[in-house]
């Protein structure tokens, strides 16, 4: 309540200052008359509305990548060695990596390579007696890659001969 008449005791001070006497002068006619031109303001409704960024899409139907493993494991000296040859092929876009795997293990990696064509022969040690699961991995942008995989077994190492 006090706070209130704190307010309207501050009010009636204030319109006495601002002219609340008979002279009725006012701070306005010293101002030359103000010329007022309109300008229009778009409003929320004149906003249009957002549409999203299209996103870029590949030009084109997607690529694919063939591949192709061919493997053959024979007896060294010590341990079993694989032999192996693999290719991969991408039609309408590009390889950037091309790997091989072993039991999903990186055994080859080509690099950053940026071709369509790649072709390499790679020997592999291993332990003999096993099995053993080849793949390539290849990484190419809006391609279709189907996984192959070439399982190879290795002969058993028979010993010392007696």
């Amino acid at each position: 309540m006090k706070a209130l008449l704190v307010l309207i005791a501050a009010l009636a001070v204030l319109a006495a200052a601002c002219g609340g006497s008979d002279s009725k002068k006012t701070i306005l006619r010293d101002i030359p008359a103000a010329r007022v031109t309109p300008t229009v303001t778009a409003s929320s409704d004149d906003v249009p509305t957002r549409t999203p960024t299209p996103v870029p899409t590949p030009a084109g139907p997607p690529g694919r990548v063939a591949t192709n493993v061919t493997a053959i494991c024979r007896l060294g000296d010590t341990d079993a060695i694989i032999y192996v040859t693999y290719r991969a092929q991408a039609i309408g876009t590009q390889m950037h990596r091309v790997r091989l795997m072993l039991n999903d293990k990186v055994m080859d990696d080509s690099g950053e390579i940026y071709d369509t064509n790649f072709d390499k022969v790679a020997t592999i040690h291993v332990v003999s007696g096993k099995r053993y699961t080849l793949t390539v991995a290849v990484s190419a942008p809006n391609a279709f890659i189907p996984q192959i995989a070439n399982i190879v077994g290795c002969p058993r190492n028979a010993g010392p001969a007696a």
